[in-house]
């Protein structure tokens, strides 16, 4: 990845082109966070396949091999992929692997969650595709995203 942040979404569409592709076990040079709202999540990572359903969280910190399959569930799939490079928020990295050294995966337990979660996510969405985007705003509004998570983190 060129760029120092990235965000889209993964659909029903996009699962099921993911689902159609050659998908091996990879690793990244940037920091990956899914959030998913609707659907499940195939995670294979530390040499181990979870299933997860949302809502959830998941953090895949540079350089681990995954592979990352989202699945449909009733017809639906709507998952938040935000990637950064590590020097984008260098001070908040360093917690990130620390919480999810050995837990890349963690369910969210109430709908008040996963609504603030999504909130966040379109804020962050409609800055990035501004035509002169702030990365300082969007740069705010992740930190603001990862504290709302490890709030939760620490509730579940």
């Amino acid at each position: 990845m060129n760029e120092l942040f990235k965000i889209y979404k993964v659909d029903h569409f996009e699962a099921e082109k993911i689902d159609q592709s050659p998908n091996n076990p990879h690793q990244h040079d940037f920091e990956e966070l899914i959030i998913g709202i609707k659907g499940q999540l195939m995670h294979f990572i530390d040499f181990e396949t979870q299933t997860i359903n949302a809502p959830f969280i998941s953090f895949v910190s540079k350089g681990k091999i995954h592979r990352a399959s989202p699945k449909k569930v009733e017809g639906e799939c709507d998952f938040w992929v935000i990637r950064f490079k590590t020097e984008f928020i260098p001070e908040i990295t360093f917690q990130l692997y620390n919480y999810y050294h050995a837990q890349a995966n963690f369910r969210l337990t109430t709908s008040y969650a996963i609504q603030r979660l999504d909130t966040l996510c379109r804020l962050i969405y409609e800055e990035y595709v501004r035509q002169n985007s702030e990365l300082a705003i969007i740069k705010d509004l992740l930190t603001a995203l990862l504290t709302v998570i490890e709030s939760e983190r620490k509730k579940g």
